[in-house]
């Protein structure tokens, strides 16, 4: 009984230790990507923000 309950815990602790560089890579992955979108985000706003005032200076003038 306890033989194989710790069989497997070794086996889960050892495919634990095996993907858990893949989840760190998969997660960095996933962290720079959707860094990359909200960036391109907030440069489009920014971008279409400042148009907005450009072409509300040129009115006035």
């Amino acid at each position: 009984m306890w033989y194989a309950t710790g069989q497997v815990t070794d086996d889960v602790t050892r495919e634990t230790n095996a993907s858990h560089s893949e989840i760190l890579l998969a997660q960095s992955i996933l962290v720079g990507v959707v860094s990359l979108i909200i960036g391109t985000i907030v440069l489009l706003i920014g971008a279409a923000i400042s148009k907005h005032h450009q072409n509300n200076k040129n009115q006035y003038k």
